[in-house]
């Protein structure tokens, strides 16, 4: 669900209107709703996949997650999530991801004036008790909240008095304690308890010396990993202790009294080899430390210069790192990535930055390096290389000479993006080039097999659509089967021109979708109905009486996949 040509983009790149329409509009509301309140918690974001915790109805909370690509999903734990198009949860999740929606925190005065009468009404029964009373009151609350009690009770401990070593180890050990834990709800809480409770340990270590400090911290990492075996902590809830220790342990490092040569050694020999599953990055973490630390960048240096022989090679990358990292110009950069070049990928990345740097000499070493070592997969790329090597020497005859043998040997759709961006820059006459292109695309389609279309088979298709040629467009989705989502984006763009097309097109896309048999299958089948209708009700309202026709024969075709049925009938109540 991507954003609209034209609208405003949130960081997700989530078309909100497009959400809005696939959902049933009581649904939606209350999603809004659940966002607004701040019902979504421990979200993470991951390329083209959000998940999140989202508070529902009562105590319950469910697992969500989104997958927000070329095509949206969403799954989500909570029941009605098996026959709703996209659920309560789910849209709040969206609403909150793509930052369309900010939680709200009224203050008691906005709550007071909104019509919050049992805050009040709270707030007035409290302030006529007793101080004893309220007193008690609040510790029973606080007892029944185990993650605050505990956590205070840490507090206290520590202000009392300053804690000996093994007393503040023994606190670490209270707040990561060995259980075995598979349930994602009990992970959570686990985790949610042992970070207030560290927070309030690291908080106090300012009053020890830098060595106890670091003795400390040292095993909270040490204790993590060991809890780690026994919990399953797919979720990534164990990523706020994680963030805890990877800020707090430079901070403490950088003030031990060691020397520099102590700390360099400490360092180099971790930035290979692995004690511990979860440990901070030195490249990234220590950086601060490192930088200034001559000592370790002349370790780092000493080891690619090793010989050959004597290297692990992803080591050795490693090491390099730091190194390209404190680098002054692009020459020493090179000089590094050169020491360390062993296989023919790394050949020619040299070639491509080279050519970057205009370098053409360096570029023929390299990439007859990357000749002679590399196998008929790195072909390809070498000859892509020889082109920019050639057009860099000024010979641009015989670039796109090679160019255009290359796309013959292997037509495809970006082969010509490609192609069509060398002839553009370099103002290449060449008055055959379209209809030879044509025609090489054309011969890479192939008849489905299995009712799948081939790879590469859309490559016409996406010539078409890319040189906006209509007439051979249509022409070619109504006599060929192509994929769904070639055939989504036909409709899309003859929508305007021809909205019957297009309203065939999007049933003919839905059918294919619905023939996979899953249920992520027919939410998908429904999102492409959904988002053509709303495209329908603002460029072609004409053709709605037809689309809700075709709804209704879909629904009757599908009547045995009951899912897709009473999704169909629960979508299109008044249509069916």
């Amino acid at each position: 669900m991507m954003a609209k040509k034209g609208m405003a983009k949130n960081p997700l790149e989530i078309d909100v209107a497009a959400l809005q329409a696939m959902s049933d509009p009581k649904v939606y509301d209350k999603g809004v709703a659940l966002a607004k309140r701040g019902a979504v918690r421990n979200m993470k974001i991951s390329g083209d996949t959000v998940t999140a915790v989202v508070d529902g109805s009562g105590s319950n909370a469910y697992p969500v997650q989104l997958n927000v690509g070329q095509h949206f999903s969403a799954f989500c734990a909570c029941p009605a999530a098996g026959f709703q198009t996209i659920c309560k949860h789910a849209i709040a999740l969206t609403l909150t991801a793509c930052g369309t929606i900010t939680p709200e925190k009224p203050t008691a005065e906005e709550s007071a004036e909104t019509g919050d009468p049992e805050r009040e009404m709270i707030k007035a029964y409290l302030s006529g008790l007793a101080p004893q009373a309220r007193m008690e009151m609040l510790l029973d609350y606080l007892y029944m909240d185990e993650v605050q009690w505990k956590t205070l009770l840490t507090k206290i401990r520590l202000s009392e008095r300053h804690l000996s070593l093994r007393e503040m180890k023994s606190l670490i050990t209270q707040a990561l304690p060995r259980k075995s834990l598979w349930n994602w709800r009990q992970v959570r809480d686990y985790f949610i308890k042992a970070e207030e409770q560290l927070t309030a340990v690291f908080e106090s270590l300012e009053v020890m010396t830098p060595d106890q400090q670091w003795k400390l911290v040292c095993y909270a990492v040490e204790r993590l990993n060991k809890v780690l075996e026994q919990i399953d902590d797919s979720n990534g809830e164990r990523f706020g202790i994680e963030a805890l220790i990877n800020r707090k342990m430079p901070v403490i490092f950088g003030q031990l009294d060691w020397s520099d040569s102590k700390k360099a050694q400490w360092m180099f020999e971790r930035m290979s080899s692995f004690e511990f599953d979860v440990f901070p990055s030195i490249k990234d973490d220590f950086a601060d430390v490192w930088r200034s630390n001559s000592h370790f960048l002349q370790l780092c240096r000493e080891a690619i210069a090793l010989p050959s022989s004597q290297r692990d090679w992803w080591v050795t990358n490693q090491y390099a790192k730091p190194l390209i990292e404190v680098a002054t110009d692009w020459q020493e950069v090179m000089a590094i990535k050169e020491k360390i070049a062993h296989r023919c990928r790394d050949y020619l990345d040299l070639c491509r930055e080279y050519i970057d740097h205009q370098q053409p000499l360096k570029v023929e070493f390299w990439l007859a390096k990357a000749r002679k070592e590399g196998g008929e997969k790195e072909k390809t790329r070498c000859d892509k290389i020889q082109v920019d090597l050639l057009l860099l020497q000024g010979d641009k005859d015989r670039a796109w000479q090679l160019a255009n043998w290359m796309f013959q040997q292997r037509p495809n759709f970006e082969g010509y993006l490609e192609l069509a961006e060398l002839k553009a820059i370099h103002q290449i006459e060449d008055d055959d080039f379209w209809e030879r292109v044509e025609q090489q695309l054309i011969g890479c389609y192939q008849p489905p097999q299995n009712g799948r279309v081939r790879h590469g088979s859309d490559a016409i298709v996406q010539f078409y659509l890319a040189r906006n040629e209509l007439e051979k467009l249509c022409h070619w989705a109504d006599s060929h089967q192509i994929s769904y989502d070639m055939l989504s984006e036909v409709a899309d763009r003859v929508l305007e021109s021809q909205p019957e097309k297009a309203l065939n097109y999007t049933m003919r896309t839905a059918s294919v979708i619905i023939g996979q048999g899953k249920k992520p299958a027919y939410q998908q089948a429904l999102q492409v109905l959904r988002k053509f209708e709303a495209k329908l009700q603002q460029q072609a309202p004409q053709t709605l009486a037809g689309f809700y026709q075709q709804v209704n024969t879909l629904a009757k075709e599908n009547q045995r996949k009951r899912t897709m049925y009473q999704l169909l009938k629960t979508c299109y109540a008044d249509h069916l």
